[in-house]
């Protein structure tokens, strides 16, 4: 296993691994049809050139699972607002290079509501925990110790870099995944049931925030 920065080669890689566990640990399929509208609108804030934070989980030269992290979330968010939906999303959906099915817009509406539904949760602190990190790892490749190479190496780069403290969203349905944060030191900060994946999830699902200072590591 090799830990390495990303790099722009590993975007499509990186954007693979998203479609693939993006219905809690399976294929986005299910509600979505468009892998790279998908990616464009959740996660290409976090690549964008100049990279900030982005690591790589690489075994026999392929990529296992990557780290996305912003060092303040209004810098994703800025990110978001004046680079990638300007000129990225608004001029493919003009040209018609993205597939936009009902099953796509049905999800879209739902996730809308569930935002809307989060301004409700206790809020993060931008001054405590300014940055904002993502994990994923491949399925068939979680348990085997990728997700704890890239969170460690994270936030050993996060606090290097003098910052205060990180937050992350997940789900209660994560098992593995919320196990990791803990074990790391993250606290929960907020947990409230979400009704987005009722569709295909049976259980209850909580969306779950987690907060940690990196001075503790």
């Amino acid at each position: 296993m090799q830990i390495r920065l990303a790099q722009a080669k590993d975007i499509v890689a990186i954007q693979d691994i998203t479609y693939q566990t993006a219905l809690l640990g399976s294929s986005a399929s299910a509600f979505w049809d468009d892998v790279s509208l998908f990616f464009d609108l959740a996660y290409l804030a976090y690549l964008i050139p100049p990279i900030e934070f982005a690591l790589i989980a690489e075994d026999q030269g392929a990529v296992q699972g990557y780290v996305l992290c912003a060092s303040d979330k209004n810098k994703y968010l800025m990110n978001f607002c004046f680079r990638v939906l300007p000129f990225r999303i608004v001029p493919r959906l003009l040209k018609g290079q993205y597939h936009l099915s009902i099953k796509t817009l049905r999800f879209i509406s739902k996730c809308i509501a569930d935002h809307l539904d989060s301004f409700f949760m206790k809020p993060v602190s931008g001054k405590l925990y300014p940055a904002v990190l993502h994990i994923n790892v491949k399925p068939g490749c979680q348990g085997k110790g990728f997700g704890s190479a890239l969170l460690k190496q994270a936030l050993h780069l996060l606090k290097a870099k003098g910052i205060s403290g990180v937050h992350l969203h997940t789900t209660s349905y994560n098992n593995k995944a919320c196990a990791l944060y803990l074990k790391y030191g993250f606290k929960e900060l907020t947990r409230k049931k979400t009704l987005l994946w009722e569709q295909w999830i049976k259980e209850k699902v909580y969306k779950i925030t987690y907060i940690k200072k990196l001075q503790d590591i």
